[in-house]
This record gives C-alpha cells, structure tokens and sequence, in this order.
C-alpha cells in the first residue's frame, strides 16, 4: 500500500504454463528485481502459486483475495 492506503501493481507476467516451477521462477526473478521481498502478496487461490510463494518468498504474508473466495459462493 502507498501513503494514500491504496494498493500498488509492482509488476506483472505473462507465462506459458502455471506449474510450481514457473511460478518459483518467477517469484525468485521478482525477488531479485525487487531486491527483497513484498511483505505482503495477494493471490487467487492457485496451489501452486501459494508453493512457490512458501518457497521462494518464505517472509512474505501470503493472503488470497477475498473477491475469488466470494466470487465461489452461490447467491
């Protein structure tokens, strides 16, 4: 978030497949653009996606958005 309590888009990918490994990849490439890793990072709920988060940025609050938890709901 910035000093007006807005969310920030720090980067973004497009990728061939969506296995563990590409997303280790990318989270490590983003890593170390980056620097350091986000403190907090917000995600649908891929399983493999929340892997390679738990690996690659093991310091990071991984949370999933609650739009696709809700999105799963039946009126």
């Amino acid at each position: 978030m910035n000093n007006h309590e807005k969310t920030i888009l720090f980067g973004c990918a497009i990728l061939r497949n969506e296995t563990t490994s590409t997303f280790k990849w990318l989270m490590k490439t983003f890593v170390s653009i980056m620097k350091k890793s986000p403190k907090t990072i917000i995600t649908d709920q891929d399983p493999w996606m929340t892997q390679a988060i738990a690996t690659e940025m093991s310091t990071t609050k991984h949370s999933f958005c609650i739009w696709h938890i809700t999105s799963k709901f039946s009126c």
